[in-house]
């Protein structure tokens, strides 16, 4: 498939040569099984590797091999337990055609608990709603 997504780097490890970068992305992107690709920042282009992948939470992690992987910084993770109501949040991405979106929020609840319809999870999910 033609699919396309955003992503953010989690972990480098490599130096100035050749190197591992780890990558999460959506996984509806790589549910098909088609080869991965992926094009960084850079526009470095390299082969992904699917590791793992939810469909309950639309998350993937790839493992890519790409040269001058030092070069790459992985973004910040924060710490969800700090997150208070009302703090701000910065979702960036690239959906469809898009080259770069930024969209902006505010954190509207805390521990909001999981709720579809027909879906029965084995434990108990949680999640932070923004408007």
């Amino acid at each position: 498939g033609s699919e396309k997504a955003s992503g953010f780097v989690v972990e480098v490890a490599g130096g100035a040569q050749t190197g591992t970068v780890l990558v999460v992305t959506n996984e509806h992107v790589v549910r098909s099984g088609s080869p991965l690709t992926v094009k960084f920042a850079d526009n470095v282009i390299a082969d992904g590797q699917l590791l793992a992948c939810s469909q309950d939470f639309d998350v993937a992690l790839l493992r890519v091999s790409r040269p001058r992987a030092a070069s790459v910084q992985p973004a910040p993770i924060g710490d969800s337990d700090a997150l208070r109501l009302g703090d701000w949040t910065v979702a960036l991405g690239a959906p469809a055609e898009f080259d770069q979106l930024v969209t902006l929020g505010v954190v509207s609840a805390l521990q909001r608990p999981e709720q579809r319809s027909g879906v029965q999870l084995d434990r108990s999910v949680v999640f932070i709603a923004t408007t």
